[in-house]
């Protein structure tokens, strides 16, 4: 009910708010990879689908940047990235079971956790964008 209503019945708030984050073709105009390493939280889990329009590499670059800072002796969040097989955008919707199991990785995840934070990008990825 909320999608929906949100798509045809709502006002078109959304239309508007995404004039306000977004330049023309879906590019950040506040990209959100520069804005993690500010998070004063101990942990962030980023959640993509393999088909999502939103590029998981911009996720494992903030992983990147927030390890390399940390050992610097930075205080940064530990940022970890899940890519979930056959979903899109609204992975919770298309792939329920798989978010709802990524979602539960994120939940037991230690805060102090040395696992793989990365996800792996499959081959040819880029070539869609």
């Amino acid at each position: 009910d909320y999608i929906y209503f949100g798509w045809s019945e709502g006002a078109e708030s959304g239309e508007h708010a995404l004039g306000a984050l977004l330049h023309p073709g879906a590019w950040g105009k506040r990209p959100l990879a520069e804005r993690l390493l500010r998070l004063k939280v101990p942990r962030v889990e980023l959640i993509y689908g393999d088909k999502d329009w939103m590029d998981v590499r911009h996720g494992n670059a903030a992983t990147d940047a927030a390890e390399r800072g940390s050992k610097s002796g930075g205080n940064y969040p530990a940022i970890f990235v899940q890519l979930l097989e056959g979903a899109g955008h609204y992975a919770h919707l298309e792939q329920p079971e798989s978010f709802c199991a990524a979602l539960q990785t994120a939940l037991n995840r230690p805060t102090k956790c040395t696992s793989a934070r990365a996800a792996p990008v499959p081959e040819g990825f880029g070539d869609r964008f």
